[in-house]
């Protein structure tokens, strides 16, 4: 039987004592399969100790040919590709079980930064001329979102990881912030670009 490719798409539940998380909800509603792609879908715990190690496990199967993580982040209005991620640690709240590393690497004596392999301008560019907005990033905080990219885009190299953030819900903050619906167009646009690059 023929194996399919995959990618591997996560997403955080609440934390900082929110009831939700964009992309735990964006997550909930993609489907299993895009471009004959299979997502596999698991939703991420809000702990610093756990998870990175949780999702660089997952990540390493040799079944998955690329990881996406979807996360949120408070100073967008658009969701945002994450270009770069960054070997330090400086959590400006706690995680969920009241862990707040700062002022330390991800991996010792690793680099500075490491950048994605995905042509994340190019997406935008292709997604712009379709009417869908979104942005690229070259700071994507110092939290958990990053803590996961960089451990897993270290860690897996060279396999292809991306760190989507998504806008907070207007439930959550009036600006800036993007409807779940729009995000989650944006989101699976996205993952159609990048499951059509698998098989380049």
């Amino acid at each position: 039987m023929t194996q399919h490719p995959m990618i591997l798409v996560t997403a955080f539940e609440p934390y900082d004592g929110s009831s939700l998380n964009p992309s735990e909800l964006v997550l909930k509603k993609l489907p299993g399969e895009i471009n004959g792609v299979n997502l596999r879908k698991v939703i991420l715990a809000c702990d610093s100790l756990c998870t990175p190690l949780y999702v660089t496990e997952l990540a390493s199967d040799l079944l998955i040919n690329m990881v996406v993580i979807l996360g949120e982040d408070r100073r967008y209005a658009l969701p945002t590709m994450e270009r770069i991620a960054y070997n330090w640690l400086q959590y400006d709240v706690p995680d969920n079980l009241g862990h707040q590393p700062i002022n330390s690497s991800i991996v010792a004596h690793g680099p500075e930064f490491l950048e994605t392999s995905i042509d994340v301008t190019a997406i935008r560019l292709a997604l712009t001329s379709k009417g869908t907005r979104v942005n690229v990033s070259e700071d994507p905080g110092r939290h958990l979102c990053n803590h996961v990219y960089f451990k897993v885009r270290y860690h897996t190299y060279p396999k292809p990881v991306l760190l989507l953030h998504l806008p907070r819900l207007p439930e959550q903050q009036a600006y800036p912030s993007m409807r779940l619906a729009d995000s989650g167009y944006a989101t699976f646009s996205i993952l159609s670009i990048l499951s059509s690059l698998i098989y380049e």
